[in-house]
């Protein structure tokens, strides 16, 4: 074979010529030639396309300020036509304050971005620091803590006492429950007074507003209107997947794919920006009236429409360095509301989304209190910290926790959250009613070897929880039965309680019709029914005193149970894996402070009770 060297411009170049195959040319990787690099340059194509493409990079800032110029543009258009097209309908009303949000929204993110913002903060610490010198801030909160005593005072006498005064027993619970909670306080001495005065404060004007304001009923009811309406979308994603005829087990079926729409739904405005700047804006206003940590504020808010493992979604950057009286309001506060996952699901079992919404608004702030109460802060309180045994240190973010990156990503990640909560949630549900009837059959069957008849849990519970139902200011007939009912709530979950209660509050609607429609409409009890005579037709289980039937509502809108906290340790056992032994710890009075907040709750529906709730 006979090699030939070749001389080029470049002197580090060799190549060399098989005479038997096609010249090979090696390129040295310092240089290249220049007969080479003339190629390139040469050819049109490229050389446009690489300008086009470094034209784009230096330009793509500019390009995608001008793309949602035209966007808004667009959209601007589309509002005016809207609007001057029809106004005044509540699809008109909608778009307008989704509008005004999203614009308020868009202005506040420019305006953290210019030159005034500084100067703003700077002018609000300036107005606090003048608040708190001397004694301007002790003035004020005496004025405010004497003012807002003497509304309630004076409301309960003019608009309860004197108009429903068998409301005011309902009054026992709101003094009861809390002193219980605070004799049940892991440290009596440290709990902030403010905090709890405020708290109960914020909860009465909550539900003043909720159940005896006309607009503060119908925002409740459209609020509700619109999640229904919106989860309702599950049903095609069902239909799809398991064809037309699982209305066998629709509520199965049917309740996953809720699950998997809220929450898909709820990543997507996290992605947006929506959810997270709406609750972190309550969230930490809320905690400067009340004296906790921003975490705690922003949690309380998230949990009025979120569940657990979603609302501290929302603090997962702050739960590692939480004192354990601020990770315990995480949690315990999950358990005082039906936000969430859990809301869609007992939305699922035919409970109406209005008062499931009023009831999760009017608990968010008692369970501020009821957590201050049972595990109040101090400054001295210490966080742990992972130790170094390999076996406590923190893991890696899982993949669901994690915030999104584009709308696909958020839709991904959605995804994946529907799938571990959806999982958790039936095996838990599941695993629950079997130890329900489990524990029936053998309680049935000890009662019966002392001639006991039907001896279940539910009937231990109903006397159990008797003096709970009848210090919220139920009917004294109607007890037992409510103490059943919140007895399989403490147990399993509320999900199984409410199909109990249904029945129930539809006999006590046709029952009113039917004595309404005239005087004639006799009828007449039989056990626990009730026959109407001119219908023959007999009402099974019998009826509640209407005041009954929205305690009962009320006080079972809580996620306060075994199964539920279960649930809620293998979410964080994710999170925060080297704090699950605390949490599983605190667990038991998490579960008291989720239940007794909730029966605040029944007992503010109790009082302000008129029968038109």
């Amino acid at each position: 074979m006979e090699l030939k060297d070749i001389n080029t411009r470049v002197p580090s170049v060799a190549a060399r010529y098989d005479s038997r195959a096609h010249s090979v040319e090696r390129i040295d990787s310092i240089s290249q030639p220049a007969a080479y690099i003339s190629e390139k340059k040469q050819n049109p194509l490229e050389a446009v396309y690489t300008t086009f493409e470094n034209f784009m990079k230096e330009n793509s800032d500019k390009f995608f300020i001008i793309a949602k110029g035209v966007l808004s543009l667009g959209y601007i258009a589309y509002f005016i036509c809207a609007l001057t097209y029809h106004f005044g309908d509540e699809g008109s009303l909608r778009l307008l304050g989704c509008t005004i949000l999203a614009a308020w929204i868009f202005g506040w993110k420019v305006f953290s971005f210019t030159d005034f913002y500084p100067k703003w903060i700077g002018f609000i610490h300036t107005v606090y620091i003048e608040y708190c010198k001397g004694k301007r801030r002790l003035l004020v909160r005496w004025f405010l803590y004497i003012a807002m005593t003497l509304f309630m005072v004076v409301y309960i006498i003019v608009f309860v006492a004197m108009k429903t005064p068998g409301n005011l027993r309902s009054l026992l619970g709101l003094f009861i429950f809390p002193l219980l909670l605070f004799l049940y306080s892991n440290n009596r001495r440290l709990v902030n007074w403010h905090t709890i005065f405020w708290a109960m404060a914020l909860q009465f004007i909550m539900a003043l507003l909720v159940l005896k304001t006309p607009w503060g009923a119908s925002i409740i009811v459209w609020c509700g209107e619109r999640l229904e309406e919106f989860v309702a979308n599950g049903e095609a994603g069902s239909v799809f997947i398991f064809g037309e005829k699982y209305t066998d087990h629709e509520f199965v079926f049917g309740s996953m794919a809720k699950v998997f729409t809220f929450i898909v739904g709820m990543s997507v405005l996290n992605y947006l920006g929506v959810v997270k700047y709406i609750v972190e804006t309550f969230g930490r206003a809320l905690a400067f009236f009340l004296v906790i940590s921003p975490p705690e504020g922003i949690n309380a808010v998230g949990n009025i429409f979120l569940h657990v493992p979603e609302s501290a979604m929302l603090v997962q950057e702050y739960l590692p360095e939480m004192t354990p009286s601020q990770l315990f309001v995480t949690y315990a506060g999950g358990l005082s509301t039906v936000g969430g996952v859990a809301l869609v699901i007992f939305m699922s079992s035919g409970v109406p989304a209005a008062p499931l919404v009023a009831a999760s608004a009017m608990s968010a702030p008692a369970a501020l209190a009821a957590a201050k109460l049972a595990f109040p802060s101090y400054d001295e309180e210490e966080i742990p910290k992972p130790c170094d045994d390999g076996e406590n240190k923190p893991s890696a973010k899982a993949s669901f926790l994690r915030h999104p990156h584009s709308l696909m990503d958020a839709i991904i990640v959605g995804i994946s959250q529907s799938v571990a909560i959806v999982v958790q949630a039936v095996a838990y549900i599941m695993t629950f009613v079997i130890i329900l009837s489990f524990v029936n059959k053998t309680l049935i069957w000890f009662g019966d070897r002392v001639g006991v008849q039907n001896m279940t849990i539910e009937f231990l519970f109903s006397y159990v929880f008797f003096p709970l139902a009848y210090i919220m200011g139920a009917r004294a007939e109607d007890c037992l039965f409510i103490g059943e009912l919140l007895g399989i709530r403490t147990f399993s979950l509320a999900v199984v309680a409410y199909p109990k209660l249904g029945p129930i509050i539809q006999n006590g609607l046709k029952f009113r019709q039917y004595v309404a429609e005239g005087v004639n409409n006799t009828w007449t009890k039989v056990g626990n029914d009730i026959f109407l005579d001119n219908l023959n037709h007999t009402l099974v289980g019998g009826i509640m005193e209407e005041k009954s039937e929205i305690i009962a509502t009320y006080a079972l809108c809580g996620s306060a149970s075994f199964a539920v906290s279960g649930f809620i340790i293998g979410s964080f056992e994710v999170i925060v894996p080297y704090r699950i032994r605390e949490i599983t710890a605190h667990m038991p009075r998490a579960m008291v402070v989720g239940t007794v907040a909730s029966y605040l709750t029944a007992c503010f529906a109790g009082l302000l009770f008129e029968g038109d709730i």
